[in-house]
């Protein structure tokens, strides 16, 4: 499920750049390009109203973020949830 499915093909927004897509998930091929840190192999997924969640295997780490906004794009929480966590 965690395996990408779709090549070189890439998702629809900017910031996934180097994210395929697993059977569910988006899967990061490789560092560099992706606006959130992280490892080849790390995945997850977002939902309505801002929920988010990924797994990076590489350095065991799961992150959860829930929260019920809509709108949220503008607050830019994925992102920096993540590279905040990362880095901690």
């Amino acid at each position: 499920m965690t395996a990408n499915q779709i090549g070189p093909l890439t998702l629809w927004q900017d910031a996934y750049r180097n994210y395929g897509f697993g059977l569910g998930f988006r899967v990061r091929r490789e560092i560099g390009q992706p606006a959130t840190l992280g490892s080849a192999g790390e995945y997850g997924w977002g939902g309505a109203y801002g929920t988010y969640f990924w797994v990076d295997p590489a350095e065991k780490m799961v992150g959860i973020l829930m929260i019920q906004l809509l709108p949220y794009a503008h607050l830019n929480l994925r992102p920096e949830f993540q590279n905040a966590v990362t880095q901690a």
